[in-house]
């Protein structure tokens, strides 16, 4: 999508918020957006900003001015204003850890080797065995949320329990089933 296709595209969500701008000094227009977009964009690009975040940096700039309202005192304060606000969130970007995971393939297939192996099966049958050993109402709350897939909400209302009620059943069934799995695993009574 080209910068002047993205004015049209943000000049419709604008038009839509152009009542909740109409107490700022600087109104968020088509003319504006026209006016400063391209410019801003090609700025945001200049400060290193790749093609995706220089686009989602100028949506967030012109957001900024329904809540920020700055003042208008002309043209060039606003585009001003514009690029500061955009550089300011360029920062701050580049100021969070990034969350790009890099997955080590071998490393995950050796993990998985050690803890889990080829038999899945084993999981399943120490998780059968041990909703066998939780009581009734543990069991059902156990049941309807995660093999029925009810919301919590249903499951307290079948079960005639408070939502909390509910929410402390399925805590106090997760952390049962969890140690005797775990103990079934390593072939403990």
């Amino acid at each position: 999508m080209t910068p002047l296709a993205r004015v049209r595209c943000c000049s419709t969500v604008s038009s839509v918020h152009l009542s909740v701008l109409a107490e700022s000094p600087v109104e968020l227009t088509e003319e504006l957006i026209r006016r400063h977009q391209l410019g801003l964009w090609r700025y945001v690009r200049f400060l290193g900003a790749d093609r995706e975040l220089a686009d989602d940096l100028v949506q967030e700039t012109f957001l900024q001015v329904m809540t920020a309202r700055p003042d208008d005192r002309g043209d060039h304060a606003v585009a001003g204003w514009l690029r500061r606000t955009a550089l300011n969130m360029y920062r701050n970007t580049r100021r969070r850890p990034r969350k790009n995971v890099v997955l080590d393939a071998d490393a995950l297939e050796q993990f998985w080797q050690e803890e889990v192996g080829d038999d899945t099966n084993a999981y399943i049958d120490a998780l059968r065995g041990c909703l066998a050993t939780l009581d009734d109402k543990s069991r059902a709350a156990v049941v309807l949320r995660y093999c029925e897939g009810h919301d919590r909400n249903t499951v307290a209302q079948k079960l005639k329990l408070h939502l909390e009620g509910c929410r402390s059943v399925l805590r106090r069934a997760r952390a049962r089933l969890h140690l005797c799995i775990e103990s079934k695993l390593r072939n403990e009574p």
